[in-house]
């Protein structure tokens, strides 16, 4: 049920853009991470299927590519807030045992552990995240780790 909460994700340069349908739909994991000493992110999975649109067009176009910038805001009320914003820095396809059973990992850095930790505490989102409810299934975690040699 809508609280008056819409949650977006927008993809693109700049002046990124909202997603195709078929993106929030293959949506099925969002996970936020922080590291001590070195840049945070989160990491998108997407199911990917060889007929689907992102297997078909959007990822061959380069869609997901590096340095393509995520948004993922909140609207309250007529008011938005960013919740998470950053870079790509890679993705993955991980082959899948049957048809439609691939997956794309996509992970995005932030500028700074403190940014990750804000974008989480932000009352916007911990607001959003009560207006969901059991409306949707969702894993979003805060990983504290240490920095790479």
């Amino acid at each position: 049920m809508n609280r008056g909460y819409t949650l977006s994700l927008r993809m693109g340069g700049f002046q990124a853009e909202l997603v195709p349908q078929a993106v929030v739909d293959a949506l099925t994991e969002l996970q936020v991470s922080t590291t001590v000493g070195a840049q945070s992110g989160f990491q998108m999975k997407f199911t990917l299927g060889r007929n689907s649109v992102i297997g078909r067009s959007l990822l061959p176009s380069g869609y997901f590519d590096p340095r393509r910038r995520v948004i993922i805001a909140v609207r309250t009320n007529g008011s938005q807030t960013v919740l998470m914003d950053g870079v790509i820095t890679r993705q993955d396809v991980t082959p899948g045992a049957g048809p439609g059973q691939s997956t794309l990992t996509v992970l995005i850095e932030f500028e700074s552990v403190e940014g990750a930790q804000a974008a989480h505490d932000t009352p916007a989102y911990q607001e959003a995240l009560a207006a969901l409810g059991d409306g949707a299934v969702r894993d979003i975690r805060i990983v504290p780790g240490l920095a790479s040699a």
